[in-house]
């Protein structure tokens, strides 16, 4: 069987200052509560960049359906394309204790 596409549309509430320097990389429904997710933005993720940062957003679906940003948790710094890019693909395969320590670091320097 081949592999399908799953094309799914989320509604947000989001204002734009949200988006002030920052770039959307990726949401991610919480597999275990359907009214949560985790909004995953960058800030100067640049092939040339030397201090990346990702910011989390934990949001929430309320009564009308759209998603709004409830909190938003510890940010992370890296200082290459490189790492970021191994960090964020590999996020969604990472243990509850590889995130925990990669949140616990001030910088990250996460080796591929």
């Amino acid at each position: 069987m081949e592999d399908q596409e799953l094309n799914v549309r989320f509604n947000f509430n989001l204002t734009d200052e949200i988006f002030e320097g920052l770039e959307l990389y990726s949401f991610v429904l919480s597999p275990l509560y359907s009214n949560l997710g985790i909004l995953i933005m960058t800030e100067d993720f640049e092939m040339n960049s030397t201090y990346i940062v990702i910011r989390f957003y934990v949001l929430r679906k309320g009564p009308d359906g759209a998603f709004s940003i409830e909190d938003e948790l510890q940010p992370l710094s890296f200082n290459s394309h490189e790492s970021t890019q191994y960090f964020l693909e590999s996020l969604p395969n990472m243990s509850a204790l590889d995130l925990l320590v990669a949140m616990n670091q001030s910088s990250v320097k996460y080796s591929m």
